[in-house]
């Protein structure tokens, strides 16, 4: 957003959206339930993969609120290679019930402003 200025005007990333972390599990989850969108599924990916993820039992692990919706942004936030942390997948059109690890962070809530940004920031 541009001020009266016509300068671009900075703004808490908290007031664009709300955020909210992944979820935590270990191996003993692993199995058929929900699929999981983790650090390696970003690779060079503007938007989420829905195929060949990870899989979870989300029996005590998954709430509702974990769940991505369309017009989400997930980012990695901590991973052993910081070449990888802010990078970011937009949530288009989920087939099924996904969620994201706790090594990602989901801004959800987006105004629409701060989506087209984005979205204009993925164009060539």
């Amino acid at each position: 957003m541009k001020d009266a200025t016509g300068d671009w005007k900075r703004v808490p990333l908290g007031t664009l959206a709300e955020f909210r972390n992944g979820i935590n599990y270990s191996k003993d989850n692993f199995g058929k339930g929900v699929k999981v969108i983790n650090v390696k599924d970003f690779q060079d990916l503007s938007l989420a993969p829905f195929k060949d993820l990870d899989e979870i039992n989300p029996e005590g692990v998954v709430k509702e609120e974990s769940f991505l919706h369309e017009g989400d942004i997930i980012f990695v936030r901590s991973n052993g290679n910081r070449q990888l942390i802010g990078r970011s997948l937009f949530v288009n059109n989920p087939p099924e019930k996904v969620t994201h690890s706790a090594f990602t962070i989901e801004a959800l809530k987006l105004g629409l402003l701060f989506k087209n940004l984005f979205i204009f920031s993925l164009l060539p």
